[in-house]
């Protein structure tokens, strides 16, 4: 990866973003869409009955939400890439200043793919319902500019994850790494609830946005590309009309298993680690955690309750 190889990587990554209903058609990636989609509009449900808790305790935020500002959490994710640029150039090395231009390509992904959605969507933010309002029927409702007048998904949550996905998967090795990237692109996440700031169906979107189009448009076709003989194989046999059987020799097998498995048990894995986490906050955050069940109906609350 480099600055003269970047442009034409951009434009690649874009149109196989904008090309993806075309591999649905084909049959391709329907489990994780299906499962984002899913939870997503279970989200969008809970929104209205959610939202309240967070605004009514917001006094009990306010420290979390001031550690986790608007324009402190957008310069911490634009400083990660920075100062890997920085530092490997210093250090002359290589792979962490492509590691860092990676990083910022797939951040500009995705917050494309968020402004595009955000125009369309047009939801209003919880800020701008007013005290004691509803927070339902808020799509096509918020103001024209999807820079700020659109919650639909979340950008913070979109750009965080994305560069948080390139730096473990690059790092995979120091197995601390992707736990902190993660841990901190879920916290920046969870701030734009806290703060009224996105619905939790917002992040959620923008946190797999952030994740699938890094995972499946910047990384993953690299990875192909490095791994030319293991691509062609795999895609001999994806689209080859013969039975499988035909490739049922020890060296096929051992090739074709991890390319093949490699997309779904990566999307999987991510997706477990954002529920895990995201399963995780409440007890930082609700005094009584340990003394009653989130699923007490005699005791809990809505956000409580969907949380578990």
């Amino acid at each position: 990866m480099t600055w003269k190889s970047l442009p034409k990587d951009f434009l690649r990554d874009q149109k196989n973003i904008w090309t993806f209903p075309v591999q649905l058609a084909k049959g391709h990636h329907w489990l994780p869409t299906l499962t984002i989609t899913g939870v997503t509009a279970g989200l969008i449900v809970a929104d209205p009955h959610v939202m309240p808790y967070f605004r009514d305790h917001a006094v009990n935020l306010d420290r979390l939400n001031d550690t986790f500002d608007t324009s402190i959490t957008t310069a911490e994710v634009i400083a990660i890439p920075t100062s890997l640029l920085l530092t490997g150039y210093m250090r002359q090395d290589r792979y962490q200043v492509g590691t860092a231009i990676l990083a910022g390509e797939a951040y500009a992904d995705a917050a494309i793919v968020d402004l595009a959605v955000k125009a369309i969507t047009r939801r209003k933010r919880p800020t701008d319902v007013p005290p004691g309002g509803s927070f339902d029927n808020t799509f096509f409702n918020g103001g024209k500019s999807p820079f700020k007048g659109s919650s639909f998904p979340s950008g913070h949550a979109a750009g965080a994850f994305s560069v948080a996905t390139v730096i473990a998967s690059r790092y995979h090795n120091h197995r601390w790494v992707p736990w902190v990237m993660y841990g901190m692109a879920t916290a920046i996440s969870f701030s734009r609830v806290t703060s009224s700031a996105h619905f939790p169906s917002d992040v959620f979107l923008g946190a797999a946005l952030g994740y699938t189009v890094t995972r499946y448009a910047v990384l993953t076709p690299r990875w192909m590309r490095d791994n030319k003989s293991l691509h062609a194989l795999v895609f001999k046999i994806s689209t080859s009309r013969e039975p499988r059987q035909r490739y049922d020799g020890a060296s096929s097998a051992k090739s074709a298993t991890p390319g093949t498995r490699l997309l779904s048990i990566d999307a999987l894995r991510g997706l477990v680690m954002i529920v895990m986490a995201l399963d995780h906050v409440p007890d930082f955050f609700h005094a009584n955690a340990v003394l009653f069940s989130p699923t007490d109906l005699s005791r809990t609350t809505p956000v409580l309750f969907f949380t578990r």
